[in-house]
C-alpha cells in the first residue's frame, strides 16, 4: 500500500514538472519580444540584429545565448559579449567594444586601427575624429589583416609607447601625433605644436 502511495507521489510530480517545462517552452507570455543592447558605439544596431538572427517569437528559454555570443565575439569590434535573459520575454545584451589606440599607415591609401595588443580592428585611411597617434612602420614586415593580432616585437614596443602617451603627455597641449620607426634611426617621436622630434634609437624599452 505505501509503495502504491509513493508511486502515485512521484508520477504527480513527474506530471507535474512535464506540464510545467511544457508551459514553460510553448507559452506565448515566454516568447522573445524585446532585445536590450548595451556598450555599442562602433557596431550599429542593424550589424547586431543580422549578426544574433535571433527568429521572431523564440522561446526565451530555448534561446542558445552560448552561440550567439560566439558569433558576436567573431566581429573585429566586439571584444566581449555578455548576454542575460530577463523574464518573461527580455534579452540583455551588453558589449564591450575594442579601444583603437592607434592609426597604422602603411601609406596615404592604406592603413588600420589597432588596439592595445596589435589587434587590427578596421581598415582606415584617417583617424575621422578619434584622435588616434599615428604609426608610420618604415621597413617593418608586417602584413596588417582586419580580425587579426600583429606580433612583430617592434610594433609592440611601439604600441606600448602609443598607449602610454596617449594617457599622458608630458607638455600641456603637445600631445603625442606620431611615431614612425625607421631602419637607420629606429623609433622617432613627434608631437603636435612642437618643432622637434624625439629620437629614441633601436634599442628595446618598456
Amino acid at each position: 500500500m505505501k509503495a502504491l502511495k509513493l508511486l502515485f507521489v512521484v508520477l504527480l510530480i513527474t506530471s507535474g514538472l512535464v506540464l510545467g517545462i511544457s508551459y514553460l517552452l510553448s507559452s506565448p507570455r515566454f516568447r522573445i519580444s524585446v532585445i536590450m543592447v548595451s556598450g555599442n558605439h562602433e557596431v550599429s544596431l542593424q550589424e547586431i540584429s543580422d549578426l544574433m538572427t535571433v527568429p521572431k517569437g523564440e522561446n526565451i528559454f530555448k534561446f542558445n545565448s552560448s552561440r550567439i555570443i560566439k558569433i558576436l565575439e567573431l566581429h573585429p569590434w566586439i571584444k566581449k559579449a555578455a548576454i542575460k535573459r530577463k523574464l518573461p520575454n527580455k534579452i540583455l545584451l551588453t558589449l564591450d567594444e575594442r579601444n583603437p589606440i592607434a592609426l597604422l599607415r602603411l601609406s596615404p591609401q592604406e592603413g588600420y586601427l589597432l588596439d592595445r595588443e596589435g589587434f587590427v580592428i578596421d581598415k582606415a585611411v584617417t583617424e575621422d575624429g578619434r584622435n588616434l597617434i599615428k604609426i608610420m612602420p618604415h621597413g617593418l614586415n608586417i602584413a596588417p589583416k582586419e580580425g587579426n593580432t600583429l606580433v612583430d616585437p617592434v610594433l609592440k614596443e611601439i604600441l606600448n609607447l602609443a598607449y602610454v602617451f596617449r594617457r599622458v603627455s608630458p607638455w600641456e597641449g603637445k600631445e603625442l601625433e606620431q611615431i614612425e620607426w625607421n631602419k637607420e634611426l629606429g623609433t622617432i617621436l613627434k608631437f603636435k605644436n612642437l618643432s622637434t622630434e624625439f629620437r629614441l634609437g633601436k634599442d628595446h624599452y618598456q
